[in-house]
């Protein structure tokens, strides 16, 4: 027995604010990670950065202070950046600027995180709520708005309560630290080849019982990371150190990474866009879930 398709047809018209590169990367790749997270939350220029820079130097003040004095940042916006690069919770009492394309926290009372949550409850009361423990989320091509719909979705199970961990396996082209307004010394390649161990691997996250597993850079052999024993390894052990563990993985038809991962999983939610993704793409990736001896839980249908 399947879930039945669910459809979230609110559109995500606001597009999260890209990564800036800025001349001074010896400072963003230190362990204060302010300036880049600042950056992406604000839609910083390089320029605007140096000024900022400048501003902090001459007058002997921290980053965020010089940014507020420039008038490029609010006290709000370097408390949620903050909140990001030491991975406590927001306060929405407060009002605190959230990355936008985390509706479920940005835009709680909006159609599109009820949806979220009506998704939620789906994976919860279906098949012994198998969906809830352990997904992998698979779009039917690029611009689905998958990745989006594994962020929120992972932040409606951890505001449950539920431990969750949501893990960034679109090693191609990763997207959670994009959406999380955050960045990732280390990721699930390192991982698995032994770098790094999972408590140092988690990115700086803002959201409560949320841990983010992203990835710094594009992989140079995902499938060999995908496919190794270690990474089914690691698979049986966050299931069971975790209530929820949501896997984002690969889009469209053309790539493998994703049967790896649908594989160990057994659970996969398919994400189709309204009126742009193709009816013999889903019914494609269906056969290779099928093939995988996993099975569709349900599909969400973006705007």
């Amino acid at each position: 027995m399947t879930a039945q398709p669910l459809n979230i047809t609110a559109a995500v018209k606001t597009t999260p604010p890209q990564n800036r590169q800025s001349s001074a990367s010896s400072v963003m790749a230190r362990r204060n990670r302010l300036p880049e997270i600042l950056s992406r939350l604000k839609s910083l220029s390089p320029a605007q950065i140096e000024k900022i820079y400048a501003r902090a130097i001459r007058h002997q003040e921290p980053f965020g202070k010089a940014a507020i004095h420039l008038g490029l940042a609010t006290t709000k916006d370097v408390k949620a950046a903050l909140a990001i690069q030491f991975g406590y919770h927001f306060d929405k009492s407060e009002n605190v600027k959230v990355p936008p394309a985390l509706i479920a926290v940005a835009q709680p009372f909006s159609d599109m995180a009820e949806a979220f949550r009506l998704l939620r409850t789906e994976l919860l009361t279906t098949n012994n709520g198998d969906g809830a423990r352990l997904v992998s989320i698979a779009g039917a091509g690029p611009g689905t708005g998958s990745s989006l719909v594994a962020a929120n979705l992972a932040i409606s199970f951890a505001q449950l309560g539920r431990r969750t961990l949501l893990v960034d396996a679109r090693l191609r082209n990763p997207q959670q630290a994009k959406l999380f307004a955050t960045s990732a010394q280390y990721g699930l390649e390192d991982l698995i080849d032994g770098t790094a161990e999972l408590a140092d691997a988690l990115a700086p996250c803002c959201i409560r019982n949320l841990s983010l597993l992203a990835a710094p850079t594009k992989s140079h052999d995902p499938q060999a990371v995908l496919s190794s024993q270690a990474f089914a390894h690691f698979i049986g052990e966050a299931s069971h150190q975790f209530d929820s563990v949501v896997i984002d993985t690969t889009t469209g038809t053309k790539v493998a990474d994703g049967r790896y991962v649908w594989a160990l999983t057994k659970s996969v939610l398919l994400v189709a866009r309204k009126n742009n993704s193709r009816v013999d793409d889903l019914r494609k990736i269906t056969r290779h879930i099928q093939a995988c001896g996993a099975h569709a839980v349900g599909t969400v249908m973006m705007g």
